[in-house]
C-alpha cells in the first residue's frame, strides 16, 4: 500500500522517499566498513560515515515532512520512550564531569551524546517514512543479511583464508568490527531479531485465520 502511495507522489518527493530509504539501508551495512587510513580503523570510519549518511538522511526528509503531513513523526508510545531517554541522556551531559567527554565522546569510541542524537535522528526518519510492517520487516531483512555477511567473514578468519584481514582478537574472531565482544553481540541481536520478526509473522497469520481453524494455526507456528 505504501509504495503504491509513494509512485503517486511527484517527482521531487518520491525522490527524496527513496534517497532516505536507500540511506537507511545502507547505514544497516556500515558494520562491514573499515578503513586502515584511521588510528581505529575499525571504530571511526563506521562512526564518520554514519554521522554523514544520518545528516543527509535528515536533510532530505525535513524537506519531505515539510510538504507531506503523512510523512511527519507518529507520536507513539515507543518514540516517546526513545524521545524520553534522549532527553535524559542529554540532560545528564550537561550535568555530568566532563561536558566535552559526555557530548562528543572520544575518538576510540566515537560515543558521547552527539552520537546518541544522530542515533535518535536515524529512529525518527525510519518511523517517519517506513509506514508498514513489511517496509520495517525489509529494512530488518537488509540488516539480517549484513550481520550474515559479517557472520560468513568471521567464519572465513577462523579458516584463515590468506586474503581477507585477519582476526585482531587471534582466535577470538573479531570479523569487522574489531572486537570479539561486540561481535557477539551484534551476532545475537540479528539472530533473535530475526527470530522474534518470523515468530511475530506466524502468529499475525494465526490471528487472520478463521475461527476454529487451530490445526491450520497450529501449522503455521510449527513448520
Amino acid at each position: 500500500m505504501s509504495s503504491v502511495l509513494t509512485l503517486k507522489l511527484p517527482a521531487y518527493e518520491r525522490t527524496l522517499v527513496w534517497v532516505i530509504r536507500a540511506g537507511l539501508v545502507a547505514a544497516v551495512f556500515l558494520p562491514l566498513f573499515i578503513h586502515s587510513a584511521f588510528f581505529f580503523p575499525f571504530v571511526v570510519p563506521k562512526n564518520v560515515a554514519f554521522r554523514i549518511i544520518v545528516e543527509v538522511l535528515l536533510a532530505a526528509y525535513v524537506l519531505l515532512a515539510a510538504r507531506r503531513a503523512e510523512y511527519r513523526p507518529r507520536w507513539t508510545p515507543l518514540v516517546a520512550a526513545v524521545t524520553a531517554f534522549i532527553a535524559i541522556s542529554t540532560l545528564t551531559s550537561l550535568t555530568g564531569i566532563n561536558l566535552r567527554y559526555s557530548w562528543w565522546g572520544n575518538y576510540e569510541r566515537m560515543g558521547g551524546v552527539f552520537y546518541l542524537w544522530h542515533l535518535y535522528a536515524y529512529f525518527l526518519v525510519a518511523v517517519g517514512v517506513l509506514r508498514t510492517v513489511r517496509e520495517l520487516h525489509g529494512l530488518l531483512v537488509a540488516s539480517v543479511f549484513a550481520s550474515l555477511v559479517m557472520a560468513l567473514f568471521a567464519f572465513a578468519q577462523r579458516l584463515e583464508v590468506p586474503f581477507l584481514l585477519p582476526s585482531s582478537g587471534g582466535a577470538r574472531l573479531t570479523g569487522t568490527i574489531g572486537n570479539p565482544t561486540y561481535l557477539a553481540a551484534y551476532l545475537l541481536f540479528h539472530v533473535f531479531s530475526w527470530l522474534t520478526s518470523r515468530c511475530v509473522e506466524r502468529l499475525l497469520t494465526c490471528a487472520r485465520s478463521p475461527t476454529g481453524l487451530a490445526p491450520a494455526c497450529w501449522a503455521a507456528t510449527s513448520s
